[in-house]
């Protein structure tokens, strides 16, 4: 007889993050600290994010899955939480092949963010468990939360069990996690449709649409994106002070990593800021 686990269909995180090339991500940042070095934290934050949640989550493995077409959860049965990175450009899925031990990556996709956001949901959720109780679940985050924790995730996941949606709250306005629960539904092309992106309402929006289709969602607590030179100090004095919560195990050294990666990857001249001088101590 099959375990009954083995017919539901797995829970999915969604890494969605652009490709680090200098000048095409966290051009903000990049305004105060040069773009070849908002890159290279980028980079640092998506790998350090991937190996801290992945560390955290069940089913997790260090050897590399193979690459996909496209980023989707279709045909693919695991007790597991799955682990994709939907990738932007299309091309720079090859070049991050091992960079990220245990994630699937793929493309975003074409269209806008709220286009390449629904046919992510959209291609997951649209596989019907043939558990009626266990249906799909499916988080996408951002890679500007390098401390979120893993705990969050399984937070997320948890309450997507009874609730329709989870929404994580940055602290400008936008979400670092968004969660639905399947099947895919209508109602839920109006979270990713005539959303102003990048702009500060748009966990508000997010918020509206909900209510007024009438879902019950949970709210994970407000945090940090780390999009300017303030965030990225107030991201440091967090860690240093012991503020983000630990792995399941309790090792403090994700934070210890992630700071020494951060002072790397800093110029000479910001390394006498304030908030970074006393990473000089790591």
């Amino acid at each position: 007889m099959t375990p009954k686990h083995q017919n539901r269909l797995p829970s999915l995180v969604c890494l969605v993050a652009k490709y680090w090339e200098p000048g095409t991500v966290k051009t903000r940042l990049g305004a105060d600290v040069g773009m070849p070095v908002s890159a290279a934290l980028h980079q640092r934050f998506v790998k350090h994010l991937t190996k801290r949640l992945g560390a955290g989550l069940p089913g997790h493995s260090d050897t590399p899955p193979p690459q996909v077409q496209q980023a989707s959860c279709q045909n693919n049965e695991s007790a597991a939480v799955k682990q994709i990175w939907a990738i932007s450009p299309p091309d720079a899925v090859a070049k991050v092949q091992g960079e990220v031990p245990g994630w699937e990556i793929g493309p975003q996709g074409d269209g806008d963010l709220g286009e390449r956001l629904q046919r992510l949901f959209q291609d997951h959720l649209a596989c019907r468990s043939q558990d009626p109780v266990e249906q799909s679940r499916m988080l996408v985050i951002g890679g500007d939360c390098p401390d979120l924790p893993a705990a969050t995730i399984a937070e997320a996941l948890d309450q997507l069990r009874t609730v329709d949606a989870v929404l994580g709250p940055a602290s400008d306005g936008g979400y670092y996690l968004l969660g639905l629960k399947g099947p895919w539904q209508d109602w839920m092309k109006r979270l990713f449709q005539e959303v102003p992106w990048s702009q500060p309402e748009v966990a508000e929006v997010t918020r509206d649409r909900l209510k007024a289709a009438g879902r019950r969602w949970h709210e994970l607590p407000c945090r940090d994106d780390v999009d300017t030179l303030a965030d990225l100090c107030r991201l440091v004095e967090r860690l240093q002070a012991n503020e983000v919560e630990s792995l399941a195990d309790g090792d403090p050294s994700s934070e210890r990593e992630l700071l020494n990666e951060i002072w790397d990857c800093l110029p000479v001249a910001l390394r006498s800021l304030p908030a970074l001088h006393k990473l000089a101590g790591c």
